[in-house]
């Protein structure tokens, strides 16, 4: 993905319940607001706002699916000014009302209530500084290919930062490295041509 671009998708990721436009988005990227949403349709496959409806919607449907708040604070929560909104978006997108997503899914999960599932462990840790790569598409073939580009930049790194150094020194030792693999799409809500991975390598920061 081209880095510029890549700055003002993480951006809208890290925002998302947050009033965004294009003006914005295109300062961010260091474009023309017409040669960045040129730019980032033909990176992304979207338009710049059509990219943003869709992570809104997309992440609305947990809250939809298994949560108890009122579909005002669903869509307030999820960047939709008002529930009615919300209410239009989300049946257009989904093929359903929110009632209705909500009632399937729950007859899905029972389908699978005698499945027994491990109880998640939920860790907080600080700040960890990574090199990555990310790529869309099914997870099985995504993640293959995030990998050995990721792989493939190690080994020029060293020269990369000779030039520009990272702003956070870190020791490139890989004893210390960390492998990280970041899943964010639910395959069953989004496209799979559009479901987004993050293969990640870290590294202890210098003492």
């Amino acid at each position: 993905m081209n880095q510029r671009i890549q700055q003002a998708v993480f951006h809208i990721e890290s925002h998302l319940n947050d009033e965004l436009n294009i003006d914005q988005l295109a300062n961010i990227s260091a474009y023309s607001k017409f040669h960045f949403c040129r730019v980032f349709r033909a990176q992304m496959g979207e338009s710049v706002m059509a990219y943003t409806h869709r992570l809104r919607l997309e992440a609305s449907s947990p809250e939809v699916a298994y949560g108890k708040k009122t579909l005002i604070e669903v869509a307030l929560n999820n960047g939709f000014q008002t529930p009615t909104g919300f209410l239009k978006a989300f049946k257009k997108h989904f093929g359903m009302t929110p009632s209705d997503y909500k009632r399937v899914t729950k007859q899905s999960i029972t389908a699978y209530q005698e499945v027994l599932m491990g109880t998640p462990e939920v860790v907080n840790r600080e700040t960890t500084y990574i090199v990555f790569n990310r790529e869309l598409g099914n997870y099985f073939k995504s993640s293959d290919i995030a990998w050995k580009k990721l792989t493939d930049e190690l080994n020029s790194l060293e020269e990369k930062y000779q030039d520009a150094p990272p702003q956070n020194e870190i020791l490139l030792d890989s004893k210390l490295a960390e492998f990280i693999g970041i899943c964010y799409d639910d395959p069953n809500v989004t496209d799979q041509d559009k479901i987004r991975y993050d293969a990640c390598i870290a590294w202890n920061k210098k003492k």
